[in-house]
């Protein structure tokens, strides 16, 4: 634990140096196409990451965000509309069933999808229009 608290510094000029492009292309599209909303769909750890993209959104650009639980559909079948919104995943592996399946659907419905994921080949950055690495390593 303390070797990879020690790693956090160079991982992240990494992910600000590897990932500007993606980000600056995906913030050209929402100035283009401003969502309706954004959602957020996150399990533990990653969801307290999709709090803090929540403040992020709704202080600096203006977008309602909410934080949606995978279950509303694969538990309950609730099939949200998400046309005209952001829907942003995140996740260590990407390979949670749940949140996979929630990202297949808002893209299907022509939303604006994000993957925030450590696994670039992972079902959840498959389904997504766009990944954002990680770039963490592997899940210890």
């Amino acid at each position: 634990m303390e070797k990879e608290t020690k790693q956090v510094p160079e991982i992240i000029t990494r992910q600000f140096k590897e990932n500007r492009k993606i980000w600056e292309t995906i913030a050209e599209r929402i100035k283009k196409e401003p969502p309706a909303f954004a959602m957020t769909v996150a399990r533990g750890s990653s969801d307290h990451a999709a709090t803090y993209a929540k403040y992020l959104l709704e202080t600096k650009m203006g977008i309602v965000t909410s934080s949606c639980a995978p279950s509303v559909l694969t538990l309950y079948g609730t099939h949200l509309y998400k046309k005209g919104g952001l829907v942003i995943g995140i996740s260590q592996s990407g390979g949670s069933p749940d949140i996979c399946e929630m990202m297949a659907e808002a893209r299907q419905k022509g939303t604006l999808t994000v993957a925030i994921v450590n696994q670039v080949n992972s079902p959840m950055a498959k389904a997504a229009e766009y990944i954002i690495p990680l770039h963490a390593g592997g899940e210890l």
